[in-house]
């Protein structure tokens, strides 16, 4: 997945644990990521390209305010 996950589990393991990511957002038709400590996207599934026709990279860095969502919005039911 990134290299944080890259650093915990083996090589293969890892690359394993994205794939099988990858296909369950794509059985649940959505996308999923992941978060670091200041709420700045540092995974995003690659289904959201699919999706929304944005690359996943295009996320990284960048908070949900950053990309729009309204801070209004509850972050636990975001």
């Amino acid at each position: 997945m990134n290299g944080h996950s890259n650093s915990k589990l083996g090589g293969n393991e890892a690359a394993r644990d994205a794939k099988r990511l990858e296909n369950f957002a794509a059985l649940i038709g959505g996308w999923f990521w992941e978060t670091d400590k200041d709420h700045r996207f540092c995974y995003m599934s690659a289904s959201v390209e699919t999706i929304t026709g944005v690359k996943p990279e295009w996320h990284y860095g960048k908070s949900r305010q950053d990309l729009g969502t309204p801070a209004s919005v509850d972050p636990q039911e975001w």
